[in-house]
């Protein structure tokens, strides 16, 4: 699983729009958990892995309100490995910078790696 965080300044219901929007989503998912920080996330599936879009309580809650999981879809019958699923987390940080202007920090061994908008795409 990888995470991706960043700051948005909306409540939940207006972050999941636009964020599964910048990424090309129209489909989306919404449930509710006790495990989550507001009980309620939103996510999307897409080859064979799921992205969980919530109220960050992870790490790094005091420099990001919200936090993208990616990881396998475990209702899915295709297969994923660990290594695609860290690729496909640093493809998603990449558009969803560069598609919704944010930084978006990626969870790395030694802590987090900020991804920026490319300036003048």
């Amino acid at each position: 699983m990888e995470h991706l965080f960043f700051n948005y300044d909306r409540k939940l219901s207006e972050t999941v729009a636009f964020i599964f929007s910048a990424l090309g989503f129209t489909s989306i998912q919404e449930g509710d958990s006790l495990n989550v920080f507001g009980g309620t996330y939103a996510s999307v599936s897409i080859l064979g892995i799921v992205l969980k879009l919530e109220e960050n309580s992870y790490d790094y809650e005091d420099d990001y309100r919200y936090m993208l999981s990616v990881k396998n879809d475990a209702s899915s019958p295709v297969t994923v490995s660990d290594g695609t699923i860290r690729t496909f987390a640093g493809v998603v940080a990449r558009i969803l910078a560069d598609n919704a202007a944010l930084e978006v920090a990626v969870e790395v061994e030694a802590g987090i790696e900020v991804i920026g908008p490319t300036v003048g795409r």
